[in-house]
């Protein structure tokens, strides 16, 4: 899968959110015939959408990390982006300045889209970690029962190996892991019923992480690293 050709857009999602809200508090401060209650109207309701991109962040980082366990948040934070801009709408249009504000709930839906493939990806991955961890477990005990001193080595490297790269999301750690599954599944072949079946299963999930992981790390690096705060402070 190639990222590239497929992130670039995200990679500025955030400045372009925040330039286009500057723009959009600039336009209203020049504008003619806006009174003090609108102004301040308008004006309380851009600083509410800055605090929410920054709420909107830190889940995204807690999900990432475990430390928030359901979408709730987000869902929230959506829901309240969009009753401001419904709101701002025909505050924009009395202006004649509709084409001000349709770019910037645009790139809000870009980013919400995003963040509907974090969610994705992050389930896929969050399943594969936590069934790699589990039967890694459990084929290694299974090896060690039946003395298998080479299996129980190998598995014990690529458990290892495979959780300091959960920790780290280092992509030079990808080859060496690659081939280290691929041992443990030239291992596997030689196994019998459900001991295969399980080492298969592993292999399986491992593979998926490394297929996962990195691809969510870029969605969030690209989503929560920008210089919004500074740009709107």
């Amino acid at each position: 899968m190639n990222l590239r050709h497929r992130l670039p857009r995200l990679q500025s999602l955030w400045l372009i959110v925040a330039v286009l809200v500057l723009l959009l508090a600039g336009l209203y401060r020049l504008s003619s015939g806006i009174g003090d209650t609108q102004r301040l109207r308008v004006e309380t309701g851009i600083h509410e959408m800055t605090a929410l991109d920054a709420a909107y962040n830190l889940d995204i980082l807690k999900l990432r990390n475990r430390q928030l366990l359901n979408y709730d948040g987000l869902v929230a934070t959506d829901r309240r982006m969009d009753q401001l801009f419904t709101g701002l709408t025909p505050e924009f249009a009395r202006l004649q300045l509709s084409h001000v504000l349709a770019p910037v709930r645009d790139a809000w839906q870009s980013k919400v889209d995003a963040v509907e493939r974090f969610k994705r990806l992050n389930a896929v991955l969050t399943n594969s970690q936590n069934h790699f961890i589990n039967l890694a477990t459990e084929v290694e005990n299974r090896q060690h029962a039946s003395h298998s001193l080479q299996g129980e080595r190998l598995l014990d490297e690529v458990s290892r190996s495979m959780l300091i790269f959960i920790t780290r999301g280092d992509a030079e750690d990808i080859p060496a892991l690659s081939e280290l599954l691929d041992q443990v599944s030239d291992l596997v072949r030689h196994w019998d019923g459900d001991d295969r079946a399980k080492g298969e299963l592993l292999v399986s999930h491992g593979r998926k992480i490394l297929d996962t992981h990195l691809e969510v790390q870029q969605i969030i690096d690209q989503l929560v690293n920008s210089s919004f705060t500074e740009i709107a402070s």
